[in-house]
Protein backbone atom coordinates (compact mmCIF):
# COMPACT_ATOMS: atom_id res chain seq x y z
CA UNK A 1 0.00 0.00 0.00
CA UNK A 2 1.48 3.38 -0.98
CA UNK A 3 2.50 5.76 1.78
CA UNK A 4 1.04 9.22 2.27
CA UNK A 5 3.33 12.23 1.89
CA UNK A 6 3.52 12.78 5.64
CA UNK A 7 4.42 9.10 6.11
CA UNK A 8 7.17 9.29 3.49
CA UNK A 9 8.55 12.44 5.16
CA UNK A 10 8.56 10.69 8.55
CA UNK A 11 10.25 7.59 7.11
CA UNK A 12 12.86 9.82 5.44
CA UNK A 13 13.58 11.61 8.72
CA UNK A 14 14.03 8.26 10.47
CA UNK A 15 16.34 6.99 7.72
CA UNK A 16 18.42 10.19 7.78
CA UNK A 17 18.74 10.02 11.58
CA UNK A 18 19.75 6.38 11.31
CA UNK A 19 22.35 7.27 8.64
CA UNK A 20 23.74 10.07 10.83
CA UNK A 21 24.07 7.67 13.78
CA UNK A 22 25.77 5.00 11.66
CA UNK A 23 28.09 7.60 10.09
CA UNK A 24 29.21 8.72 13.56
CA UNK A 25 30.01 5.17 14.61
CA UNK A 26 31.69 4.09 11.37
CA UNK A 27 33.74 7.17 10.41
CA UNK A 28 31.26 8.40 7.79
CA UNK A 29 30.59 5.08 6.08
CA UNK A 30 26.90 4.44 5.42
CA UNK A 31 25.74 1.04 4.10
CA UNK A 32 24.62 1.04 0.46
CA UNK A 33 21.24 -0.40 1.45
CA UNK A 34 20.54 2.61 3.69
CA UNK A 35 21.74 5.03 1.01
CA UNK A 36 19.45 3.32 -1.50
CA UNK A 37 16.54 3.53 0.96
CA UNK A 38 17.16 7.27 1.50
CA UNK A 39 17.37 7.87 -2.26
CA UNK A 40 14.13 5.95 -2.85
CA UNK A 41 12.34 7.86 -0.08
CA UNK A 42 13.57 11.19 -1.44
CA UNK A 43 12.35 10.26 -4.92
CA UNK A 44 8.98 9.11 -3.58
CA UNK A 45 8.65 12.30 -1.49
CA UNK A 46 9.52 14.50 -4.50
CA UNK A 47 7.00 12.61 -6.65
CA UNK A 48 4.27 13.04 -4.07
CA UNK A 49 5.07 16.75 -3.66
CA UNK A 50 4.90 17.23 -7.44
CA UNK A 51 1.58 15.35 -7.56
CA UNK A 52 0.25 17.64 -4.82
CA UNK A 53 1.52 20.63 -6.79
CA UNK A 54 -0.29 19.46 -9.93
CA UNK A 55 -3.49 18.92 -7.93
CA UNK A 56 -3.08 22.43 -6.45
CA UNK A 57 -2.67 23.99 -9.91
CA UNK A 58 -5.67 22.08 -11.30
CA UNK A 59 -7.93 23.18 -8.44
CA UNK A 60 -6.64 26.74 -8.66
CA UNK A 61 -7.35 26.82 -12.41
CA UNK A 62 -10.83 25.40 -11.84
CA UNK A 63 -11.50 28.00 -9.12
CA UNK A 64 -10.42 30.77 -11.51
CA UNK A 65 -12.69 29.40 -14.24
CA UNK A 66 -15.60 29.33 -11.78
CA UNK A 67 -14.83 32.92 -10.71
CA UNK A 68 -14.80 34.01 -14.37
CA UNK A 69 -18.15 32.29 -14.95
CA UNK A 70 -19.56 33.84 -11.78
CA UNK A 71 -18.42 37.26 -13.01
CA UNK A 72 -20.09 36.63 -16.39
CA UNK A 73 -23.30 35.55 -14.65
CA UNK A 74 -23.14 38.58 -12.31
CA UNK A 75 -22.96 40.87 -15.35
CA UNK A 76 -25.87 38.99 -16.94
CA UNK A 77 -27.91 39.30 -13.73
CA UNK A 78 -27.18 43.03 -13.58
CA UNK A 79 -28.41 43.43 -17.18
CA UNK A 80 -31.63 41.57 -16.32
CA UNK A 81 -32.10 43.65 -13.14
CA UNK A 82 -31.68 46.85 -15.16
CA UNK A 83 -34.25 45.60 -17.66
CA UNK A 84 -36.73 44.78 -14.88
CA UNK A 85 -36.23 48.22 -13.31
CA UNK A 86 -36.81 49.85 -16.69
CA UNK A 87 -40.00 47.78 -17.16
CA UNK A 88 -41.21 48.78 -13.69
CA UNK A 89 -40.64 52.50 -14.38
CA UNK A 90 -42.35 52.10 -17.76
CA UNK A 91 -45.40 50.48 -16.13
CA UNK A 92 -45.45 53.12 -13.35
CA UNK A 93 -45.75 55.75 -16.04
CA UNK A 94 -48.72 53.97 -17.61
CA UNK A 95 -50.70 52.48 -14.69
CA UNK A 96 -53.12 54.94 -13.13
CA UNK A 97 -52.77 55.28 -9.33
CA UNK A 98 -55.35 52.97 -7.74
CA UNK A 99 -55.74 50.86 -10.88
CA UNK A 100 -55.47 47.06 -10.56
CA UNK A 101 -54.67 44.76 -13.47
CA UNK A 102 -54.22 41.00 -13.09
CA UNK A 103 -54.51 37.57 -14.63
CA UNK A 104 -53.47 34.06 -13.51
CA UNK A 105 -49.73 34.86 -13.93
CA UNK A 106 -49.33 38.44 -12.71
CA UNK A 107 -51.04 41.11 -10.58
CA UNK A 108 -50.24 44.81 -10.95
CA UNK A 109 -51.46 47.32 -8.36
CA UNK A 110 -50.38 50.17 -6.11
CA UNK A 111 -49.73 50.12 -2.33
CA UNK A 112 -48.70 52.77 0.19
CA UNK A 113 -45.34 52.64 1.97
CA UNK A 114 -43.23 54.82 4.23
CA UNK A 115 -39.51 55.46 3.71
CA UNK A 116 -36.94 57.61 5.47
CA UNK A 117 -35.25 60.23 3.36
CA UNK A 118 -31.96 61.63 4.73
CA UNK A 119 -31.75 65.32 3.91
CA UNK A 120 -28.37 66.01 5.55
CA UNK A 121 -26.36 63.10 7.00
CA UNK A 122 -24.21 65.49 9.06
CA UNK A 123 -27.25 66.52 11.13
CA UNK A 124 -28.21 62.96 12.13
CA UNK A 125 -27.44 62.30 15.85
CA UNK A 126 -24.68 59.74 16.52
CA UNK A 127 -27.11 57.26 18.07
CA UNK A 128 -28.66 56.80 14.62
CA UNK A 129 -25.39 56.32 12.74
CA UNK A 130 -23.56 53.07 12.12
CA UNK A 131 -19.80 53.38 12.35
CA UNK A 132 -17.35 50.71 11.26
CA UNK A 133 -13.69 50.94 12.24
CA UNK A 134 -11.22 48.96 10.14
CA UNK A 135 -7.43 49.27 10.55
CA UNK A 136 -5.71 50.63 7.41
CA UNK A 137 -3.11 47.87 7.12
CA UNK A 138 -1.32 49.42 4.14
CA UNK A 139 -0.82 52.72 6.01
CA UNK A 140 0.23 50.89 9.19
CA UNK A 141 2.77 48.85 7.19
CA UNK A 142 4.27 52.02 5.69
CA UNK A 143 4.56 53.64 9.11
CA UNK A 144 6.08 50.55 10.75
CA UNK A 145 8.51 50.13 7.85
CA UNK A 146 9.56 53.76 8.34
CA UNK A 147 10.48 52.94 11.95
CA UNK A 148 7.42 54.23 13.75
CA UNK A 149 6.04 52.34 16.74
CA UNK A 150 2.30 51.71 16.63
CA UNK A 151 0.62 50.16 19.66
CA UNK A 152 -1.30 47.03 18.73
CA UNK A 153 0.62 46.38 15.49
CA UNK A 154 3.96 44.95 14.41
CA UNK A 155 5.63 43.83 11.22
CA UNK A 156 5.85 40.07 10.86
CA UNK A 157 8.22 38.49 8.37
CA UNK A 158 6.75 35.43 6.69
CA UNK A 159 7.92 32.78 4.28
CA UNK A 160 5.26 31.83 1.75
CA UNK A 161 5.12 28.69 -0.37
CA UNK A 162 5.06 29.46 -4.10
CA UNK A 163 3.47 27.05 -6.56
CA UNK A 164 3.73 27.90 -10.26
Amino acid sequence: MPLHLYEVSAELEIALAKAAAIAEESEGVIPDSLSDEIDALQLERAGKLLACGRAYKNRDAEAEAIKAEAKRLTVRARVLENQTEWLKRYMQAHVIIGEKVSDEAVAISWRKSTAVEILDPALIPDQYNRITVVPAKDEIKKALSAGMVIAGAKLEERINLTIK
